[in-house]
């Protein structure tokens, strides 16, 4: 039972040290690489760093040949005055040196002419870039007054399109009020057709009542008539017997 205990322990601890190993190899790993992006940076960094150096010296070497040619130029210069002056009063000097220095004189006066040309192709490039960063604020600006003009036809469509819809709003509540009139003005027809046809309707019993009143008077009057034209005719009768019994006595 020992025996397996101390195997169980042992198995255990290979199994850590492996997990460890492998953990350690991991992180040398890590660091590998973490070393290597580090030397890669500093690499970059020093090569930066020399082209800085060689382009500050760059820099430095044509200032100081720049300074020289002035130098020189003033020194030759000065001289082909002197040369001038000794020429002409006589005193000649040797014409290797003259040729020398004029040599010279022309190589500075080229130096100067390309340092010039040099410094116009820079001059004029500088003058590009102005130029050309001129031209794109004067775009940038542009741009910026066409953004706050849409900016404000914006806001004026949207102001247009609540107005709009505020007047369709109304609209539909004038169609609802009108719609609700001409409903009401529709049931007040109804009501005033109906009010007419029982109107009519009580108008043509009332003329029926009294049409058979009027013809009941119109009998009662003819019989009235009548009786009277009958007892007319018995007057007249009788004043006529009356007569006739008159002239009868006044002929006897």
């Amino acid at each position: 039972g020992e025996r397996k205990a101390r195997q169980a322990e042992a198995l255990a601890l290979a199994q850590e040290r492996e997990r460890l190993e492998a953990k350690l190899a991991e992180s040398e790993a890590a660091r590998a690489a973490a070393e290597g992006r580090e030397k890669e940076k500093e690499h970059k960094c020093r090569e930066t760093y020399r082209e800085l150096v060689k382009a500050q010296g760059e820099v430095d070497r044509k200032d100081a040949e720049a300074k020289d040619l002035e130098a020189r130029l003033e020194q030759l210069e000065a001289a082909r005055a002197a040369l001038g002056k000794k020429a002409s009063a006589g005193d000649l000097l040797h014409q290797s040196r003259r040729d020398t220095l004029a040599l010279r004189l022309k190589e500075a006066e080229a130096d100067k002419a390309r340092a010039l040309g040099e410094a116009r192709e820079a001059r004029g490039r500088a003058d590009a870039l102005e130029e050309a960063q001129h031209q794109a604020e004067l775009e940038a600006q542009r741009l910026r007054k066409r953004a706050d003009l849409l900016q404000r036809q914006k806001e004026e469509t949207d102001a247009r399109a609540a107005a709009s819809r505020q007047a369709e709003l109304r609209a539909e509540e004038e169609a609802g009020a009108a719609r609700a009139r001409a409903q009401a003005a529709d049931a007040r027809a109804a009501q005033l057709r109906a009010e007419r046809d029982a109107a009519e309707e009580k108008a043509a019993k009332a003329e029926a009542e009294h049409g058979a009143r009027a013809g009941s008077a119109e009998g009662k009057e003819k019989e009235s008539r009548k009786r009277l034209q009958a007892a007319e005719a018995g007057h007249r009768a009788r004043l006529e017997r009356v007569g006739a019994a008159v002239r009868g006595l006044l002929g006897q």
